[in-house]
């Protein structure tokens, strides 16, 4: 069933993409031709950027030659009168060639036409006007060359390069509100996608350059699907603002300035640079990071997982104990330790990466190691008496169920022994003590040998929420009062709590008057939300945030329930459900849909479970590489080579 679903899902994409505009990839290295009196001229626009402004001021000279006095007026009225929407001409025709001849049109216009009355203003706004569209149209025009001002004067183009120098200074360039935004996961990924980059400058400070998703990272770690399947660069969301890597510091709020590092390894050495930039905004979506409740051993003999390299280490290990236990000359117990496998946390990071661990057991094990499947153990621990706690009851029965008593189909094969027919089995109420470099102790005082343990047992602060939070006496007493629980607290519009231009969403932030669950779903909507805030010019520093401008509608009297449209209504979660992987084809699925909750599981939760993945892959790159990397995996397995 695995490989004809996912045939299906390859063949429904590649038609659809049929109906997709290719993208323009004469930019690169190639040469676009445009009309130019009955004669076609090619542009070497990426190669030599110098010959479009040679060609540019040729014109112009020609022109100025050759315009009579009459001609020149008439033009200038007949321009005024054929200021037509370019997005409108667009729309029909979307080619990089029409749009290389409209902006030298344009340009051509604005600097012979009018000659002397060209302003810098309007340089700047024609500019705007022409990167917009660039964006829009997945254009890249690099620079239209450098234009003549009535006084002779060159006028340069504004470049992120000028306004990460102004940062850093405190100054501004363009005139724009400056965002810094800090991180690149799911709620700086959302905030990217709907921000409106023409009204502000906007720089995304992260060390980690893509956006990684999450709920697939169990399918990655055991070779389901590939790494750069789920990752997409953060630069690919948004062209027109600024990225760093680089790791924040600290921020100081009276100067409206952070501090980062950037570290750069060549060979065995590195380099560290520390540089501020300044801000009237920042946004805090950093995330948080494993938490080890100071249980001794976890930090130093537990993989954690969060981020790609984690999953990488894990997948890295998982073959290691394998190969060792294919060694001559190890005892029966020997193998049984190394093939023991332990995971700590039975939510749904915990449990997908079981279902995923089983399903390379079963599926690979009688390929390359079918002398090593009966030593296989897989044990989830989980301190409470329950497994997918976001999950309901029914739910959760099917999957405690799913993990202890599913028989595996290597116990048919003669390949397990006869008194485990089961791969995995689930600890309950079972707290984790210590841990040392080879067994973990639990809270009733028992020990488990193991090869591999993963921590999956919740989140915590990082050390620069920590800092934030100690660093504003409103969040300190908000800790103190236990509502922060080591998330900066927020009110119902996300502005960070006792002190101005500050914002925080996602895992790293909690809002006061309604606490919302660490995932991946609320920091999406999140950052949605407060983009959308910014772009609609609300007054953020009013109690409640206010449109700037004129009102669109303020009734003396509002219907009980009815907010005016001059004010910003708070963020309100909407919970699109929630979905799990168990392993062998069987997922649960809650969903919601209008006013009833839909649950599946089984079949056609695993149906629905690989739907919902598919269409929720941030480009249609993804979407490809995950339906290919789901069909190979269905026809040759998965890839067990470790470099």
């Amino acid at each position: 069933m695995g490989v004809w679903q996912s045939f299906f899902l390859l063949a429904l994409l590649v038609g659809a993409s049929a109906f997709v505009p290719p993208r323009p990839t004469a930019l690169s290295g190639g040469r676009l031709f445009r009309q130019n009196a009955g004669r076609l001229v090619s542009s070497p626009l990426e190669s030599k950027p110098t010959d479009l402004e040679e060609e540019l001021q040729q014109e112009i000279d020609l022109k100025n030659t050759k315009l009579s006095k009459a001609e020149e007026l008439k033009e200038i009225k007949d321009a005024e009168g054929s200021d037509q929407s370019i997005e409108e001409l667009l729309r029909v025709r979307p080619f990089v060639p029409f749009l290389l001849e409209k902006a030298v049109e344009n340009f051509d216009d604005l600097f012979v036409k009018k000659r002397q009355k060209a302003s810098v203003d309007e340089l700047r706004d024609l500019h705007s006007r022409l990167h917009g569209l660039k964006d829009k149209h997945l254009v890249s025009v690099k620079t239209l060359g450098e234009a003549k001002a009535g006084d002779g004067k060159r006028i340069g183009l504004t470049s992120n390069e000028q306004i990460r120098s102004a940062q850093m200074k405190g100054e501004t360039v363009t005139g724009k509100k400056r965002i810094v935004l800090l991180g690149s996961g799911w709620g700086s990924h959302s905030f990217l996608s709907y921000i409106d980059a023409t009204k502000y400058d906007v720089t995304v400070v992260s060390p980690r350059n893509f956006f990684l998703f999450t709920p697939m990272l169990a399918g990655a770690a055991l070779g389901t699907v590939e790494f750069g399947s789920i990752t997409e660069p953060i630069r690919n969301v948004n062209p027109r603002v600024d990225y760093l890597e680089a790791t924040c510091l600290g921020v100081d709020p009276e100067t409206q300035t952070a501090t980062f590092e950037s570290v750069v390894c060549e060979g065995t050495s590195c380099v560290i640079e520390e540089f501020v930039l300044s801000y009237d905004m920042l946004v805090v979506a950093v995330g948080a990071q494993t938490a080890t409740y100071g249980i001794p051993g976890v930090a130093e003999h537990c993989y954690f997982f969060k981020q790609v390299e984690h999953a990488a280490a894990v997948r890295k290990a998982i073959g290691n104990c394998f190969e060792k236990a294919n060694l001559p000359g190890l005892s029966e117990e020997q193998r049984r330790n190394l093939l023991t496998f332990v995971i700590v946390g039975a939510g749904p990071t915990g449990v997908e990466l079981t279902g995923e661990l089983r399903d390379f057991v079963e599926k690979e094990g009688p390929r390359y190691y079918p002398h090593l499947l009966k030593y296989v153990d897989i044990k989830v621990v989980e301190a409470t008496d329950k497994v997918l706690p976001p999950f309901e009851a029914s739910l959760q029965r099917r999957a405690l169920a799913e993990l202890t008593e599913r028989r595996s189909p290597l116990a048919d094969m003669g390949l397990l022994e006869s008194e485990r027919p089961c791969l995995t089995s689930v600890l309950l109420q079972s707290g984790v003590k210590r841990v040392t470099d080879s067994t973990v102790t639990l809270s009733d005082g028992s020990e488990l040998p193991y090869g591999v343990i993963v921590w999956a047992a919740g989140n915590g602060p990082l050390p620069l929420v920590a800092d934030m939070i100690e660093g504003v006496d409103r969040q300190k007493e908000l800790k103190e009062k236990g509502v922060s629980r080591g998330r900066i607290v927020t009110d119902p519009w996300l502005r960070v709590q006792g002190v101005k231009n500050l914002f925080a969403f996602g895992d790293c932030a909690v809002m006061e008057t309604a606490p919302l669950p660490q995932t991946a779903q609320v920091a999406s909507q999140q950052g949605a939300f407060l983009a959308r805030l910014l772009n609609k010019n609300f007054d953020l520093d009013a109690s409640v945030p206010k449109r700037i401008g004129p009102k669109v509608f303020l009734s003396e009297k509002l219907p009980f329930g009815v907010d005016s449209r001059d004010l910003a209504k708070p963020f309100q979660f909407l919970n699109l459900g929630i979905l799990a992987y168990l392993g062998g084809g069987s997922a649960l699925a809650q969903i919601q849909v209008d006013q009833r909750q839909l649950r599946q599981e089984g079949a056609a939760g695993w149906v629905l479970w690989r739907g919902v993945y598919f269409t929720k892959q941030v480009s249609l790159r993804n979407r490809l590489l995950v339906a290919l990397d789901w069909l190979k995996t269905s026809l040759f397995g998965r890839d067990i080579t470790r470099f």
